[in-house]
């Protein structure tokens, strides 16, 4: 999921101050040099490979290098604050992902504000989060679950990547939904926990250059190859247009600020 930094100060000055002809003229040569692609995640997760099979797309077909670079850590904070304070003149994209969601609501004292210092260009890629079991728990669908976490409450485990992870969220969500409670058990990331499951943006600078992002982001997601990369990861190409992705990131916002207040989560 694609988005450059907004400044909507910097954009109202820019927009007052900068003639038609330079605007147009400004949109023609970008990129004039190297874009940089900031992934808050470790390499080798789908939102680091997505960034990179669309990054090599751009390069291709833009004439410039789109190099991702990778800046995990703090949750999801540490990459996505850069990306925020990034200059505004669109050489910074940044890939977002569900977790800078769902930390709109979970921290209290970010340094940037997720809704407000980003604009959306293309939605990459969307995937089910899925809900996996020790074969040794006497369920086999989904209502089985619920009705055995009804029988037992807090006496089953629900392992995630840790507090404030997609998955710890996920969980929260299943347990409001189907009435049921269940035990928490956090690891530093998802891997520890499948091992233990197994073993027991810049401003607008006007929006022409929004367009053209767009606009080669969608061919990229349209090419075989990578189509069927996304698929293999388990995930689906939403298409759809910037303002699309605009409103699905609100929404996702929204879903998972009722969940962190209802599950009164919190972290240190």
């Amino acid at each position: 999921m694609g988005i450059l930094r907004r400044d909507i100060l910097r954009l109202s000055a820019s927009l007052a101050a900068l003639p038609v002809a330079s605007r147009l003229a400004f949109a023609d040569t970008y990129p004039s040099r190297p874009v940089r692609v900031l992934v808050a995640t470790s390499a080798g997760g789908s939102t680091d490979i997505i960034g990179r099979l669309v990054a090599q797309y751009l390069s291709d077909k833009l004439g410039q290098p789109f190099f991702v670079e990778n800046r995990p850590g703090g949750g999801n904070n540490i990459g996505t604050e850069m990306a925020a304070h990034a200059p505004p003149d669109g050489y910074t994209l940044f890939m977002a992902n569900s977790v800078n969601a769902i930390n709109n609501s979970l921290y209290e004292n970010l340094n940037y504000v997720f809704m407000d210092d980003f604009v959306p260009i293309v939605n990459t890629m969307t995937s089910p989060c899925l809900m996996m079991v020790h074969p040794s728990v006497p369920a086999k669908t989904a209502a089985e679950f619920i009705a055995l976490a009804k029988a037992s409450p807090g006496r089953i485990n629900m392992g995630s990547g840790g507090v404030g992870s997609t998955g710890h969220l996920g969980g929260e969500l299943l347990q409001m939904m189907a009435g049921i409670k269940l035990t928490h058990l956090p690891y530093r990331g998802e891997a520890p926990a499948m091992t233990d499951l197994i073993a027991g943006h810049c401003q607008m600078v006007p929006a022409d250059i929004v367009a053209l992002l767009h606009k080669h982001a969608s061919d990229a997601l349209a090419q075989p190859n990578i189509r069927q990369r996304v698929i293999d990861m388990g995930g689906m190409v939403p298409g759809g247009t910037a303002a699309d992705f605009g409103r699905f990131m609100a929404e996702d916002t929204e879903r998972w600020a009722k969940v962190i207040k209802v599950a009164g989560i919190k972290v240190n």
